[in-house]
């Protein structure tokens, strides 16, 4: 008996030692375990914390440099058009911020209340109901339209094909818009197809006004930015944006509306000239490099020549006696320098009564918005929209109705 006891006890007490080496093993490992969770846990919050910094600068370099021209700063031009990327990181940033600490959420949340203006600028949701139409006499549709000289040339045609040329044509003849403001227009009047002159006046409206470029001639044809209306065109001039090269340029009409004046801008401003085909079909990564850094050098160029532009035409509308609109092709994104220094003092279409993302460019580059029109806030918008379904020039037309105030 006294063997057996002395057995159980020793069983005993080894039994004692694994429980406790055991529950000490336990510990260890949770403590380990409670140690590297807490860690994981610093890590997130220290790699969030520097990403929503990092973010926070670039957000607020973004916003700030959208009004200063590129010709004083260029650099900021680049960084502006990463806004949209910039938005949705911070929206990313929120939700991260909401399963870690939500508390810090409201710190990407203020950057994009901050950024309102530039999300309005990218997406616009249409009211329900826009003023009704209480005047006819002082109600007009302006059509704008880059038409890409019809199809007229050889840049063009390897990018569209001459099968557009006579179908636009005839939609821009029958477009029912009472004034249009046409970039990149080619006429030729010995041409069954480009007789557009005669076309358009023949479609009820035979007041225009256009200064054919000399650089862009051919024999009995001619390329300029027009404008035709069916109200009377009392006066008309060129508009001195910056650089005339080539095809891009602006001019102005004061036009007859009932028993008032309105001064309708058509521009054109400094093109970038991308070549979408080198970025997209580049066989090699040297190659794709190459076209990468051409068309930062034509963005670099293309900012600073349109911020030199939408500075003199600031002014030129600042000293017009008419309330005015402005169209066109504005070559630059809505987080630009040209974008929000025109909106500083009018309204912008799409953004008052446009509906959507409001993509105007035809081409691999989709989400691009280009065109615009902008009014003077003594005008009441009724309807703006980007004809998405008229497939042929590189632009898509944009058109708005708008009414004077009471006479």
């Amino acid at each position: 008996m006294g063997a057996s006891y002395v057995e159980s006890k020793e069983q005993s007490s080894r039994g004692a030692i694994f429980y406790n080496a055991t529950s000490i093993s336990v510990k260890i490992y949770s403590t380990m375990f409670s140690n590297a969770v807490y860690v994981r846990k610093r890590s997130v919050y220290h790699g969030l914390l520097f990403l929503t910094v990092l973010s926070t600068v670039a957000t607020l370099a973004s916003y700030y440099f959208t009004h200063i021209s590129p010709q004083v700063f260029w650099p900021g031009a680049f960084l502006s058009l990463g806004l949209p990327m910039l938005l949705g990181f911070n929206l990313l940033l929120i939700l991260l911020w909401l399963m870690v600490r939500p508390s810090l959420a409201v710190w990407p949340l203020g950057l994009l209340i901050a950024g309102a203006p530039f999300i309005s600028a990218t997406v616009s949701i249409r009211p329900a109901e826009l003023p009704p139409v209480t005047d006819s006499s002082r109600t007009f549709n302006v059509l704008s339209y880059n038409v890409s000289t019809f199809i007229s040339g050889r840049h063009y045609l390897k990018y569209i094909g001459k099968e557009n040329a006579l179908p636009m044509v005839e939609w821009v003849t029958n477009s029912k818009a009472d004034i249009l403001c046409l970039q990149e227009f080619y006429n030729n009047d010995s041409s069954s197809i480009y007789n557009t002159v005669e076309r358009l006046i023949s479609s009820g409206r035979p007041y225009y006004y256009m200064t054919p470029i000399k650089n862009y001639q051919d024999e009995g044809g001619f390329h300029s930015v027009a404008i035709f209306s069916r109200y009377p065109i009392v006066r008309g001039g060129d508009v001195i944006v910056g650089k005339q090269s080539d095809l891009n340029r602006g001019l102005f009409a004061d036009i007859k509306v009932a028993n008032d004046t309105v001064r309708v801008y058509s521009l054109h401003l400094e093109s970038m000239t991308i070549n979408e085909a080198s970025l997209f079909s580049a066989n090699s990564s040297e190659k794709w490099l190459q076209s990468v850094q051409t068309a930062l050098g034509k963005i670099r160029r293309g900012t600073r020549v349109r911020g030199e532009q939408i500075d003199l035409l600031k002014e030129h509308i600042a000293n017009s006696p008419y309330p005015a609109i402005v169209c066109g092709d504005f070559n630059d994104l809505p987080y630009s320098y040209t974008y929000f220094r025109l909106k500083k003092q009018m309204l912008s279409a799409f953004e008052e009564a446009g509906n959507g993302f409001g993509f105007t460019y035809n081409g691999k580059l989709f989400f691009l918005r280009l065109d615009n029109q902008f009014y003077d806030p003594v005008f009441q918008i009724h309807h703006f929209e980007t004809l998405r379904s008229v497939p042929y020039s590189e632009h898509f037309p944009i058109e708005g109705t708008y009414s004077l105030p009471a006479g």
